[in-house]
């Protein structure tokens, strides 16, 4: 057709629904495409193992970024109490000094406890090293407080340093 062409009836009904149905398939799929999809079961099964593994992740970073803090608050407690030292005229806290005689009193797991808190591991980090619960690791650790009569794990990791040699005289 040519512009200034009349157009009959029949011709104008044919392109009418031509264009309705044109009009139709268009509008479907930028509705399809616009409005809520589904997820396919095999999708959703995907996305909920990958969310899982983001999870174990995230708390496997958490706990080593805890187990590095507590290390680093060790250490500081430490320095800390070498500076006090060294402000006060006094010398430096011996590292080869003889260890409180309350250590002969601890059990074998208890050290094996009171190694690993001075690394600045947390409860979790420690019961899965020792294959207990953390519960277990708790009771521990409240144990070796009252025994080496410490008020905090700092305090426990910093008597360890003082004493280099604690493993040997427990």
């Amino acid at each position: 057709m040519r512009c200034g062409t009349v157009i009959s009836t029949r011709d104008r009904a044919s392109l009418s629904s031509t264009s309705s149905t044109l009009w139709n398939q268009w509008s479907s799929q930028v509705q399809g495409s616009a409005g809520e999809r589904t997820v396919a079961p095999a999708d959703r099964h995907s996305l909920a193992r990958a969310a899982a593994e983001a999870q174990r992740e995230l708390a496997a970073a958490t706990e080593a970024a805890e187990s590095a803090l507590a290390r680093a608050r060790a250490l500081s407690l430490q320095l800390d109490s070498v500076l006090t030292a060294l402000h006060a005229g006094g010398a430096a806290p011996d590292q080869d000094s003889a260890p409180p005689a309350q250590w002969a009193r601890l059990s074998p797991r208890e050290r094996e406890v009171l190694a690993l808190v001075a690394q600045g591991r947390s409860n979790k980090a420690i019961a899965d090293a020792l294959y207990v619960s953390p519960n277990t690791v708790k009771t521990h650790v409240a144990a070796l407080l009252t025994k080496l009569e410490v008020n905090t794990r700092v305090q426990l990791a910093a008597l360890v340093a003082r004493h280099a040699n604690w493993q040997e005289a427990a």
